[in-house]
């Protein structure tokens, strides 16, 4: 039975169901969205180029309002091919899926998976705390690593730094047990932070990305996991930083091994990988003109030339058109109405 409320209006007693407002709300968002952003729109461009007409939402979104919408272009030419396994591009502000090829398929992420011990570090920990390293890097063999010693004191700063520039195995496992103690207990909390955030095809079993059974994540949820850890400053300063040096008594230099800052304009992130199981993975942020894409390979040949013809493709086929004061005002009032994950699907075209 559908719930009522009772108002006056006229001297009349008026019963008007209590989700009239907030289907209003939502109505009127719609009817104030750019020409040719809606649902259908995007439906028509799916149904001529194989591009998917739903990008989804998470809790992570809720609350949050984008100033652009991004629309399909006059004339947009077919995708580029790609050599991986599996690809997606993500328009950052909204979360729209531009671009979809097996997407939501369950792969090995390899060292990606690096994003998400990076965020709850930075979530968790202070920067300018003090750990005295209990790993020594020489006994990793078969992994990247930043070179840590045992009972040299090193900031969680520089472990940051060590974790995404060189891909640190030895600097993850560090900063498993220090933010949570043991490894187990933190790649508990990995899994925790993913269902928070609406990765459900995601399941962690370490915190570097080695193969190991039940580890994987798809192409997608890899680029909202991207998309949620750009919106931290500090994150996106470090996964943009080509050269770092650290503090004593290390004291030497870190390079990053993200190719895509410097060969691809507009480069600011995020992360590489590689394992025998997953292949060569990419998850690349390129910003341009204000508007931000993410792209995402999996299991690729060539990881730089598939996120380069990506990137270039999406840029080169859509354009954002601002929100107009009439559109923001009702998407506040719809959210004031509890609507915030309902309007972020409705954003990214999704049915």
């Amino acid at each position: 039975m559908t719930p009522w409320t009772d108002r006056k209006m006229s001297g009349r007693r008026t019963r008007w169901p209590r989700a009239a407002p907030a289907a209003l709300a939502l109505a009127l968002v719609l009817a104030w969205l750019p020409v040719g952003a809606g649902p259908s729109s995007t439906r028509a461009l799916a149904a001529s180029s194989g591009i998917p007409a739903c990008g989804g939402s998470s809790a992570a979104d809720r609350g949050l309002l984008p100033s652009a919408l991004p629309l399909a272009a006059t004339g947009v030419p077919a995708p580029p091919p790609v050599s991986a396994a599996a690809a997606v591009v993500l328009d950052g502000e909204t979360g729209r899926v531009l671009y979809d090829d097996h997407a939501r398929n369950h792969l090995p992420p390899a060292s990606t998976t690096k994003i998400m011990t990076a965020v709850l570090a930075l979530e968790q920990a202070d920067l300018q705390r003090v750990i005295v390293s209990d790993i020594d890097a020489t006994k990793l063999t078969d992994s990247s690593v930043m070179g840590l010693r045992p009972g040299v004191p090193i900031t969680m700063q520089d472990l940051l730094y060590g974790l995404m520039l060189p891909s640190g195995n030895d600097a993850a496992i560090e900063i498993a047990r220090a933010v949570d103690g043991t490894e187990r207990a933190f790649v508990q909390h990995m899994n925790r932070k993913a269902a928070e955030i609406g990765l459900a095809d995601t399941h962690f079993m370490n915190p570097h990305g080695l193969d190991a059974r039940g580890h994987y994540s798809t192409a997608l949820d890899l680029a909202r996991l991207a998309r949620y850890a750009m919106r931290d400053q500090t994150f996106a300063a470090l996964v943009s930083t080509r050269d770092y040096r650290l503090g004593a008594p290390s004291d030497y230099a870190l390079h990053n091994g993200n190719s895509m800052l410097a060969s691809y304009p507009g480069a600011d992130g995020v992360k590489i990988g590689w394992t025998e199981q997953a292949g060569w993975t990419l998850v690349a942020s390129a910003d341009r003109d204000g508007h931000r894409l993410f792209a995402v390979v999996l299991n690729s040949k060539d990881r730089d030339a598939d996120a380069t013809a990506l990137l270039d493709w999406a840029f080169a086929s859509y354009r954002w058109v601002p929100m107009s004061s009439q559109t923001e005002a009702s998407l506040r009032l719809a959210m004031r109405f509890g609507l915030g994950a309902t309007i972020v699907r409705a954003l990214a075209n999704c049915s």
